[in-house]
This record gives C-alpha cells, sequence and structure tokens, in this order.
C-alpha cells in the first residue's frame, strides 16, 4: 500500500539538516551568558572571578601548547583556510556532496600535517641561515681548558654516591670564576620530599680533572625552594612559565636549568630561554636568562608571579657572571648550524641539487650529541676582548651519510654575545677526517679491546699549534675522544657509561687518522706526546 504524501513530507522532514554557523554558535552562547548575568549578577560574577583565577593559576600547563600553536601559526591558517572553503564550497549541496567533501577534506588535511613539519623546518631554517651574524675564518682557533670525562660519565660518577634519598640532575659545564666545572644539584628522589624539601646541595667538579675526588662529594651547602625535579609550584620549569608576560608566553620557552655563582658570589639558577622569532616561520634564538636567587618563597608568589629575573639577550653583556658562560640552549645552536646547508642558496638541500649540503655529524651510538662545548682561543683574524670563552662547537659533513669528511667547522658562543664563525675545509680544498669516522679509527688502534664492552664516545676538537721535526709549527686538528665502558643498558633506555678512575684518552689526528694514546691525568704533556709520535710525519709532508 502506498504511502501518503503528509508521511513522505515528514520522512523528508527529518532528513533535513540543521542550519549551523560559528556566528550563531557564538551568538548562543552570548545570549546565555546574559542571561545568566541578568539572573544571578552575584553568583556568576564570582564564578568569573574564580575561573579567571584558576585559568592564570594552570597557565603554565597550556604554555607550550599556546606556543606550539604560534610556531605552527602558519599551518594552522593554511588549514583555516582550507575549512573556510570546504564551508563556502558545500554549505549549499546535498548530503551525499557533502559526504564526498568531507572525505576530500580529510585527506587535504591529512596531507597538511604530514607535510607541514617538513616544510615549516626547512623554510624556518632558511631565514636562521640568513639572519645569521655569520663570520668565516681564514685559520681555525685553538682549544684549552681541555674537559676529559665526557658528560655522561661525570653523571654516572655523581649518581653512584647518592643515598637512597637523593638523585642527581644532569650536570652542565660552567664557568666558575676562572675555573670551567661541572655542576649538578642534588636533589630529593621521594615525592614526599620533591613537593615540600628544598635544594640543599650542589655538586661541583673541574671539567679538566681525570679523577675527580668524590669521596666527600665536594658538595656546597644552598638553599633553593624550586628545583628540576620538585613537583607542582616548586617546579624550576613550571616556576619559570608562570613568569613569562604576555609577549614571552607566546614566543619564549625554558631550555635547562644551570648552577652558577652570579657576581656576588651567591649560587643562582640559571634557566636558560629559547626565543621563537618571526611570524610564520619562526625559528628557535636566544632569549636570554631567568636568574633564580636562593631563599624562601611562598606558593602564592610562585603560582601568581613565578620564579626568578629576567635578563634579556641584549643584557647578558651587562653581568660579569653570565660573561664566557654555557647559557645558549643547545637547540638554539644546532638550528644554527643545521641552517648552514643553506650556504649555496634556498634550493642548494633540495635532492636534485645537495650543493652545499651539510648536516650535523651525530652518533648514534653516544649518548651525548653535538655540540660539544669547548674552550676556544679565537685567531688574530678576530681575536678581541671577550672572544677567548666557551663556545658550541659542531662538525658538520656532507649530507650523504656514506661521506665522511669534514666540511665546516662551526663555533657559536656559547653565552650568546658576538657573531657566530666557521671555517669551510672543503673551500679551502681541505679534506680532513670527520667525526663520525673517528671511533672506528680509535678501535682499529687498539684491537685487543673488547669493544663490546668498551666505547669511544664524545670525539671533541683538539685543536694546537704543534711543531714538526723539523721546528716548524703550524696549527693541527685531531679528535680528543675518551673510552668508556658499558656499564648497563635498561630495556627501551639509553646506555650508561663509565669513564672509570682513569680514563684512557685518544687524540686522532684528522689529516693522517693517526690514533695517539696520551696520559689522561696531564694534558699539559699532549703536546709534546703528539710531536714525539706524530713530528716526523709532518716533516715529511706538511
Amino acid at each position: 500500500m502506498g504511502e501518503s504524501s503528509s508521511e513522505i513530507s515528514s520522512v523528508a522532514m527529518r532528513w533535513q539538516e540543521e542550519p549551523w554557523s560559528v556566528m550563531a554558535f557564538c551568538h548562543n552562547i552570548w545570549s546565555w551568558s546574559k542571561n545568566l548575568f541578568s539572573r544571578h549578577p552575584v553568583l556568576a560574577t564570582a564564578g568569573l572571578v574564580v575561573l579567571v583565577a584558576v585559568l592564570y593559576a594552570l597557565r603554565s600547563l597550556y604554555q607550550p601548547y599556546a606556543l606550539l600553536l604560534r610556531i605552527y601559526s602558519g599551518g594552522v591558517i593554511a588549514a583555516v583556510l582550507v575549512l573556510l572553503l570546504w564551508w563556502l564550497a558545500f554549505r549549499r549541496t546535498s548530503v551525499r556532496v557533502k559526504t564526498f567533501g568531507s572525505a576530500v577534506l580529510v585527506l587535504v588535511i591529512g596531507a597538511l600535517i604530514l607535510l607541514a613539519s617538513p616544510i615549516h623546518e626547512y623554510v624556518a631554517s632558511y631565514f636562521r641561515y640568513r639572519t645569521l651574524e655569520l663570520v668565516d675564518l681564514s685559520a681555525l682557533p685553538t682549544t684549552d681548558h681541555e674537559r676529559v670525562i665526557p658528560l655522561n660519565g661525570v653523571y654516572t660518577l655523581a649518581k653512584q654516591r647518592m643515598n637512597e634519598t637523593e638523585m642527581v640532575a644532569p650536570p652542565h659545564l660552567v664557568r666558575v670564576g676562572e675555573r670551567y666545572e661541572w655542576t649538578m644539584a642534588v636533589e630529593p628522589a621521594r615525592v614526599i620530599q620533591q613537593l615540600f624539601s628544598p635544594i640543599e646541595e650542589i655538586i661541583n667538579l673541574p671539567s679538566t680533572d681525570a679523577s675527580p675526588d668524590l669521596s666527600r662529594r665536594n658538595a656546597v651547602k644552598v638553599n633553593f625552594d624550586v628545583g628540576e625535579s620538585l613537583l607542582l609550584s616548586r617546579q624550576t620549569m613550571t616556576c619559570t612559565r608562570r613568569a613569562f608576560g604576555p609577549s614571552r608566553f607566546l614566543n619564549y620557552e625554558p631550555s635547562t636549568v644551570l648552577y652558577m655563582k652570579d657576581d656576588n658570589g651567591a649560587w643562582v639558577q640559571v634557566v636558560t630561554l629559547i626565543k621563537w622569532s618571526g611570524i610564520f616561520f619562526p625559528w628557535p634564538e636566544f632569549g636570554g636568562v631567568q636568574v633564580i636567587p636562593q631563599g624562601n618563597t611562598t606558593v602564592l608568589g610562585r603560582v601568581f608571579l613565578g620564579c626568578g629575573t629576567w635578563v634579556p639577550p641584549q643584557e647578558v653583556h651587562k653581568h660579569a657572571f653570565l660573561r664566557g658562560q654555557n647559557t645558549v640552549p643547545y637547540e638554539v645552536t644546532r638550528f644554527m648550524a643545521a641552517s648552514l646547508r643553506f650556504q649555496a642558496g634556498f634550493l642548494a638541500p633540495l635532492p636534485g641539487s645537495r650543493i652545499g649540503d651539510i648536516r650535523i655529524a651525530d652518533l648514534p651510538d653516544d649518548v651525548n650529541q653535538q655540540p660539544f662545548t669547548t674552550y676556544l682561543k679565537m685567531p688574530t683574524q678576530v681575536s678581541q676582548a671577550g672572544t677567548n670563552k666557551l663556545y658550541h662547537a659542531f662538525a658538520l659533513e656532507p649530507s650523504d651519510e656514506d661521506k665522511r669528511g669534514l666540511a665546516t667547522s662551526f663555533f657559536a658562543p656559547a653565552d650568546g654575545i658576538g657573531p657566530v664563525y666557521a671555517y669551510r675545509h672543503f673551500a679551502r680544498n681541505e679534506a680532513p677526517l670527520g667525526v663520525s669516522a673517528v671511533s672506528v679509527q680509535v678501535e682499529a688502534s687498539r684491537r685487543t679491546y673488547d669493544w663490546a664492552r668498551n666505547r669511544p664516545v664524545e670525539h671533541r676538537f683538539y685543536i694546537r699549534d704543534i711543531a714538526d721535526e723539523a721546528g716548524e709549527v703550524r696549527r693541527r686538528l685531531f679528535w680528543l675522544t675518551t673510552v668508556v665502558t658499558l656499564e648497563k643498558k635498561k630495556e627501551g633506555g639509553p646506555a650508561e657509561f663509565t669513564s672509570g678512575s682513569t680514563p684512557e684518552i685518544a687524540l686522532t689526528e684528522a689529516g693522517r687518522s693517526v690514533v695517539v694514546w696520551v696520559n689522561p691525568h696531564r694534558s699539559d704533556t699532549w703536546p709534546d706526546e703528539l710531536h714525539k709520535a706524530l713530528g716526523h710525519m709532518w716533516t715529511d709532508k706538511p
């Protein structure tokens, strides 16, 4: 029996879609809010005040997401435009057409998500290269104050000295007066302590000491209410984010917590900051530091005002304790170094060209990747007051991983003061051994070692003026390597190393790939040991 016209009409009405728009949705919200305030003004006002206070107190939780939206604002705007075009194109079409259009929309947005990050990084890296204050060196700098134990070796040595209620923060190389030391905080390891106990000790170890004395832990007594492992408002990163104003809230992020002495000789926490510069394709730059002194703070102060005093990057040079320090985040200098792939132009790194394309030669088996913080004395070409200090040093190699020559040596001031420097080896018809090939050379020089349990790590620059047998002094480039023992490896976690009570040091000559094993306790004798071992080779062929 056929359906009546009224029944057919009612079925058709049920399939009709309700009209919807962003404006209508906003209008409904506004109407609801206005009615609420007109009927219950006191309750609504109190609720609004509480909501604003809670959102403000919890701003550290959503600040990273707000920053992420700011960083990828170009992609967000593109996605919004795609959605707007889709709405304009399909708002008056049938259900079938809208379904097809939705499928196409999902594909388009998926393609945007997949391509957004590589495109953003490519363009942002190009802009970073164009904004670099880059100085090309005609000669390599020389190194000094060589650190002997690798970072993870220092961390392992300190961690082994902790008791059951303590843990040690990751070490960082800083300048303490005229010395260069590893500093790290002794922090609470249990939840109750992390909620209520302060940071009361800092361990500082000379970076040039091959066998640091940890029998008494060399602990310095301090009193910090905030720390890296503390919880809630007492967590350093959380407290630092709460100190950001509106502009820094959308452009800055904390990176690393350092411990050093200020101009009055008091130990302070220094939080290094990353600033995202640029509008649609921002890149990371040095954002200055947040200096947190010792002393008691209140919960309300930490929650609503945050911690510390901001020192902008342009004012770092005004503070003696920040000059020559290791305060630039590694993420910033890595982005600088990687941007040198555009040294031959915007299209040069593309697969069809690859002209001048380079890569940071990271080593998959090494716990600590480039850059390595190194004390450098700049050549006379650029040497002036304030240029001999700590730098982040990079060994850049060709983009093809099977090519392991040192293409460019890149040096960025670790305190953010002054230009960055590059020595382009390939442009000078030089082809020294690259850092990624050093491990094999070190292992081949001691074939009797059990290289399954021992590993050469952290191949750092060692550059000195050394004479050959004929007495001619030249600047020689070596790779300084520490041999560590593989201690253990937790499932799914990184390997842990110990450098032993007497670490072994190998110096690999970058020109001939010859490895010389030197006395780890007497770095002042290394030039003489190298002259004795290699002087005759340098005399035969400069």
